[in-house]
């Protein structure tokens, strides 16, 4: 049998992912951002989780999460599906019962249903299902010319046999360029989130692929998340609005018993929507002067910015995949992980997926990927 599952029954959920996907996975030991990410964000009050429970003989064998959500194709919309925590036991992976789970959200052939965040060995099992693959999504880096040896330290740390001329060159290539951060930003005030859909949204809309950015959205994902505090610019331009979010990332590292603690922040960008290259000249300003404020090492941005890409990359916003000899910065902080981290996805239902230069605007903010671990 297999059914959504009732909001009394988060202890099934909580327990089956304890015993068969990780003991100290963050939805065991976070209800309110279990409730958050699948108790029909967006949608009206429901006593059931947009969340699937596959049972046998009593038990649950089985389990497939969907996040709702409204996709937006150059102004047309279309519902779709945000999958996560696909599993079933290992007695049930010769059954049907990971199919019939999917089954109970992919019920027309345009559905459209987005995997965000698989590995490779799930990455098969979509593609036999004749989904669309994407293999990696680009990640965004900009350090600090204030920090330098702070930066140098770090990798030093993390990576004690790095050559000092990988590190001045990973310096020299992702350090924020001076002629971007001259002067103080001159802004206009800043308006609320109750403008953002007649004097920003409206006019992204028609020329995006992606997740439907609308004020109500934006409330759910940043104003009212359960664990994080969203920094939020609904910043007016020319008669327009862009939209620059953010988040502080706090990491600690000890190399080794006897060393003394790293303890550094990073801050995680999570949509840069500029209506200009002149306001993403503006973007930049001002979270140079957030870097400063924060006392934060720079930030990273991952995702697709569709029209935006060729102005991050102009004002020197550059991306790791164009860097040859790039050695991983932290991307991964509680706990940190100095590896290198790739975010594949799976796609249903839409003509083209996510690539670089393509229209898409796909940030890590979609899904549950931006969550504390």
């Amino acid at each position: 049998m297999i059914r959504l599952a009732k909001r009394s029954e988060y202890s099934i959920i909580s327990a089956f992912l304890r015993q068969h996907w990780a003991d100290n996975h963050i939805y065991t030991r976070s209800k309110p951002l279990f409730d958050w990410t699948f108790g029909l964000p967006l949608c009206e009050e429901s006593e059931e989780y947009s969340f699937a429970l596959a049972f046998h003989q009593g038990e649950c064998v089985g389990i497939l999460g969907a996040i709702p959500f409204t996709l937006n194709v150059y102004g047309e919309t279309k519902p779709a599906y945000w999958l996560a925590n696909w599993m079933t036991t290992r007695d049930q992976r010769s059954t049907t019962t990971g199919l019939q789970l999917l089954k109970q959200f992919d019920r027309t052939a345009d559905q459209v249903i987005i995997s965000f965040g698989i590995n490779a060995n799930v990455a098969r099992i979509y593609r036999a299902l004749h989904w669309q693959v994407l293999e990696t999504t680009p990640r965004y880096l900009a350090l600090s010319p204030h920090h330098q040896e702070r930066i140098r330290a770090l990798l030093a740390a993390l990576y004690p046999d790095i050559p000092f001329t990988m590190v001045e060159s990973m310096l020299k290539f992702f350090t924020i360029p001076s002629d971007g951060s001259k002067g103080d930003v001159s802004l206009e005030a800043p308006i609320g989130l109750s403008d953002w859909d007649a004097k920003g949204w409206r006019f992204f809309a028609p020329n995006l692929i992606g997740a439907a950015r609308h004020s109500a959205y934006l409330k759910w994902r940043y104003l009212d998340h359960p664990h994080f505090q969203y920094h939020c610019y609904f910043l007016p331009f020319e008669g327009r609005m862009g939209l620059l979010v953010y988040r502080i990332e706090h990491f600690h590292y000890r190399p080794s018993e006897q060393a003394e603690p790293i303890s550094e922040r990073l801050l995680r960008v999570v949509e840069f929507l500029a209506v200009s290259k002149e306001q993403s000249i503006q973007f930049l300003q001002l979270l140079q002067q957030k870097l400063l404020e924060h006392d934060a090492l720079g930030f990273d941005m991952w995702g697709f910015y569709g029209k935006t890409e060729q102005w991050l990359n102009e004002i020197g916003i550059s991306c790791t995949e164009d860097f040859s000899s790039y050695v991983p910065f932290p991307s991964r902080f509680q706990p940190i992980e100095p590896t290198l981290t790739t975010i594949m996805s799976a796609f249903k239902g839409v003509e083209q997926i996510p690539s670089r230069g393509s229209d898409w605007y796909w940030t890590k903010s979609d899904s549950d990927q931006d969550r504390p671990n």
